[in-house]
């Protein structure tokens, strides 16, 4: 049905599984992750060049950036005041006599820390901030999507297909402490992260700065107005020639004429996939896409 919406110009955006099967959908492959692990972490998601060629997605890129570093800035004052009058002394924190809220208010404090300094070098890198849960991802993009951002754990963390379609391996609707209390917990007590890995998960999400608020101006973006300056991706009915996809063209379905959006006949889709739903183990997540017409 995916690859029949995206011919009749229905918008869709597709988070994490919603992003893999639209992938498989629209003649992409989707597998486990490259190393084997299970990713959840706080990644930082780097805009492409390929983004930096679509005029007005890339500008409303660069504002949420923008937006997210002035926030950060203005956090980071907060947190060194914060971090000064709050500081515990590292042997009083150690010592046993103490007992364990100094060593607690000591570890939060750090942790604290960590994250604004996460936070300092996602925006000296032009990177978001943004959680990551999955087992699987999108390993090929369908012929003739366009990468808009990557990940050091995700090749293809933002891309779309046309104008019309937009998917994220990253998630937008997940805080900390969602993560820590329902997907960490339950992916540590199925084994899917050792004791190392849920550990380092921990302490990276337990730092926050997720910058899930600058993600959502880009893709409101999206959902209103699509993505101008791309073409659909089409094939020409009347000599069956191969698809194309065009950035210079407008978002205007009256101009498709006699073509439709490419839509490959294996469009076959996954049911499940290895996204740390924590209704179930950590094991499965259903689609988490949204869509709006134009």
């Amino acid at each position: 049905l995916l690859p029949q919406y995206a011919a009749q110009g229905a918008r869709m955006y597709g988070c994490c599984f919603g992003s893999q099967i639209l992938a498989r959908a629209l003649g992409g492959t989707v597998g486990k992750n490259p190393d084997g692990n299970f990713v959840l972490t706080l990644e930082q998601i780097q805009p492409t060049a390929e983004l930096q060629q679509i005029k007005e997605l890339h500008t409303v890129v660069q504002q949420a950036l923008q937006d997210a570093c002035k926030v950060a800035g203005s956090s980071n004052s907060s947190n060194n005041s914060y971090t000064q009058s709050t500081a515990v002394p590292p042997t009083a924190a150690a010592d046993p006599g103490q007992g364990s809220g100094l060593a607690a208010v000591a570890s939060a404090v750090n942790a604290v820390a960590d994250g604004f300094q996460e936070l300092q070098l996602s925006c000296s890198s032009g990177c978001f901030r943004l959680i990551e849960s999955h087992g699987d991802q999108v390993l090929t993009l369908p012929p003739d999507a366009i990468r808009l951002a990557t990940s050091p754990t995700a090749a293809n963390e933002l891309w779309c297909f046309g104008p019309n379609v937009l998917a994220s391996q990253f998630h937008v609707e997940f805080d900390e402490p969602l993560v820590l209390d329902k997907i960490w917990k339950s992916l540590k007590e199925v084994g899917r992260l050792d004791d190392q890995q849920a550990e380092e998960s921990r302490r990276i999400i337990e730092a926050g700065g997720q910058q899930n608020a600058n993600m959502l101006q880009v893709i409101k973006y999206f959902l209103k107005h699509g993505i101008p300056g791309v073409k659909p991706v089409i094939t020409d009915l009347g000599t069956g020639g191969g698809s194309s996809s065009n950035r210079d063209g407008n978002n205007d379905s009256s101009s498709r004429g006699g073509q439709i959006y490419s839509s490959p006949s294996s469009s076959s889709s996954s049911s499940s996939s290895d996204n740390g739903d924590p209704g179930n183990g950590g094991n499965n997540n259903s689609s988490s896409s949204s869509n709006s017409n134009n």
